[in-house]
């Protein structure tokens, strides 16, 4: 996930939790909070510190 962040792919963290919802299958807390963190920290200064 933070590959797909660091190269702009914001639609694949989305598609990943759609998959998710779809299946009914909950995600890991850590997996959520990645997530989360990775689409509100979009700028390039974010990026890096992660």
């Amino acid at each position: 996930m933070r590959i797909e962040h660091a190269a702009g792919n914001h639609s694949g963290l989305h598609s990943s939790q759609q998959v998710n919802h779809t299946l009914d299958c909950s995600l890991e807390t850590e997996t959520f909070q990645l997530i989360n963190e990775l689409l509100n920290n979009s700028t390039p200064e974010a990026r890096e510190a992660l």
